[in-house]
């Protein structure tokens, strides 16, 4: 799919960014599907092959990563943030992002991807920004030594995520959180639902403020 069709598939869509956290599930992936447009957030897209993209902002992931992707059915785009990627043929486009735009991970990204790309909703599902109940980070085994992240700030990515929310929500683009250790920090819940991802308004997914 070029990125003229990639944009007219996600102009005014209601776009599903699915991370790699912890919370993610077969079930939600499904609802995804069903929806409209995915996003799959680095590994999800072993779960999630029907996903429209793949993004990995890091270079080390795609180098870890690229032999098991070719064996998968995935054929969507691949989109990376590291030039790097691209040079070595991992990734088909290189991402790029409007200065002091907040977000460092991979999952903010793939945000601001979605809005780049005509987005009108956006619901992320495993982008918790927290650790599990027993530590776990991921949904999926961890990665290769060679490839793990050594530090998970968390906090900080959460507040990035609000002051996102807020500059996305100035452009008319409505981003919503679904993933259930996020909003267990928020102090709110959201029951997903596909006709819940193409048409609720966007407080109704408890709409993040930078405080949480």
């Amino acid at each position: 799919m070029n990125l003229t069709r990639l944009k007219k598939r996600f102009a005014g869509a209601s776009v599903t960014v699915a991370g790699s956290s912890w919370s993610l599930t077969p079930e939600q992936l499904e609802l995804a599907r069903s929806a409209g447009p995915v996003i799959a957030v680095n590994s999800t897209v072993f779960s999630a092959p029907f996903a429209d993209i793949l993004y990995a902002c890091d270079h080390d992931w795609w180098a870890c990563h690229y032999g098991q992707l070719m064996l998968t059915d995935f054929v969507g785009v691949h989109f990376a943030y590291d030039e790097a990627s691209v040079l070595a043929g991992y990734a088909d486009m290189q991402a790029h992002f409007p200065d002091g735009l907040p977000g460092n991970s991979s999952g903010h990204q793939a945000v601001q991807l979605a809005a780049q790309l005509g987005a009108a909703r956006i619901c992320c599902i495993g982008m918790d920004m927290s650790n599990g109940p027993e530590g776990q980070r991921h949904f999926h085994a961890g990665h290769p030594p060679e490839c793990a992240t050594p530090y998970y700030p968390a906090d900080n990515w959460r507040a990035q995520f609000a002051e996102l929310c807020e500059r996305l929500a100035a452009d008319g683009v409505a981003v919503t959180q679904c993933s259930a250790g996020f909003l267990a920090l928020a102090g709110v819940s959201c029951k997903l639902q596909a006709d819940w991802i193409k048409e609720a308004p966007s407080d109704e997914c408890g709409q993040t403020k930078s405080e949480h």
